[in-house]
């Protein structure tokens, strides 16, 4: 008999559970639909037009609802909505109208509302309208959308002009992100210019930091060189990041946060004086090299016929193949000026030639 109750009092547990679990099922799915729901409203209100439609809607259900029940059984819920619409819009027909106290109360205060949020919206078309800086970020955001490879520069000085008028005079296109408005000097052929803050990731993704392959950074503090250089590794951590250092000093900062490539100006400036001043016969040829004008420094990276090679046999075939002299090459990050003739390349080697154009 015991046992017998037992299993009866199992069963009715059992059943009690089962019934309680679709309960909370059904509860744990209407938390994570409102949250959704919340996130996604507090997404649409961070704008002003955002704002605009989220304050309009819910007038809208307010009104439609407050009518149907206050002018019960007058309105349907279609009239409801419709009396609603035409009295946000202060368009007001006249063809129905509420007879309650409640119902002509909710009527003032979505015709106050109507005519706030006409006044409102019209000022922010006009103000968009106004802004020409609105078009020129869209295009300039448009520009960036279509660039496959983005070379991806931040800060804009003399330095920087000179710079990128070498780029591009082999075709390459830059963007540029900088916190200052566009200069006169610059030329949009050269690419988007993103006026923004360039430690914020916000501004780097406008400037489509995920597609960078080379990011250089040149900021008058080296504080926010330094931040910007995290931020785009965060971002984008295949990007090959060079940064301009103004003091010496700070250099030991950019080595711990692994920068690929620190310049510091001051070393680089004093090194190219020392070379003018103790060989100034030389300056032109150093210039020439320097530049994106006449002869440079390339790197091969298809070495496949020179494998095995030595530097001496290499010299004339290469000159032969490519018009281009062999100078040295790049052996586990660390390069090799006119090597030994004997030195033989490996597989992972990289040469350097003097050559008029980009040699593979």
């Amino acid at each position: 008999m015991g046992s017998s109750n037992e299993r009866i009092e199992s069963k009715i547990t059992a059943d009690v559970s089962r019934n309680e679990e679709p309960e909370k099922n059904f509860k744990s799915s209407n938390w994570v639909f409102f949250k959704k729901l919340y996130q996604r409203l507090h997404q649409v209100a961070r704008t002003l037009i955002g704002k605009i439609i989220l304050l309009t809607l819910i007038f809208m259900v307010i009104g439609t609802i407050g009518f149907y029940l206050l002018e019960l059984p007058k309105f349907t819920l279609m009239q409801s909505f419709y009396w609603t619409v035409i009295t946000i819009t202060t368009i007001g027909f006249g063809d129905i109208a509420p007879l309650t106290m409640g119902g002509q109360a909710l009527a003032i205060v979505l015709a106050f509302f109507g005519v706030a949020l006409i006044s409102l919206t019209f000022a922010t078309i006009l103000e968009i309208a106004l802004d020409s800086r609105f078009f020129q970020n869209r295009r300039l955001l448009r520009m960036v959308n279509k660039m496959r490879e983005i070379t991806l520069i931040v800060g804009y000085n003399a330095r920087i002009q000179i710079l990128i008028e070498e780029l591009t005079t082999e075709g390459n296109k830059v963007v540029l992100v900088n916190n200052e408005p566009i200069p006169e000097s610059w030329d949009s052929t050269w690419g988007p210019y993103i006026q923004g803050d360039p430690k914020e990731d916000a501004v780097l993704q406008k400037a489509g930091v995920n597609k960078a392959k080379k990011a250089l950074i040149s900021l008058d503090d080296d504080g926010d060189t330094l931040l910007t250089v995290l931020s785009i590794q965060a971002l984008n951590p295949n990007c090959y990041t060079i940064a301009e250092v103004t003091e010496k000093s700070n250099v030991q900062h950019f080595k711990r946060v692994n920068c690929h490539q620190i310049l510091c100006k001051e070393e680089i400036l004093g090194k190219f004086l020392n070379i003018t001043l103790m060989l100034p016969d030389l300056y032109d040829a150093y210039n020439e090299l320097i530049s994106m004008a006449g002869k440079e420094i390339y790197q091969m990276t298809k070495i496949t016929d020179y494998l095995d090679k030595p530097f001496e046999e290499a010299i004339p075939l290469i000159k032969k193949k490519h018009d281009a002299l062999l100078i040295g090459f790049i052996r586990d990050d660390q390069t090799l000026l006119n090597p030994n003739f004997d030195t033989k390349f490996q597989p992972n080697d990289i040469l350097l030639v003097i050559s008029e154009t980009f040699v593979e």
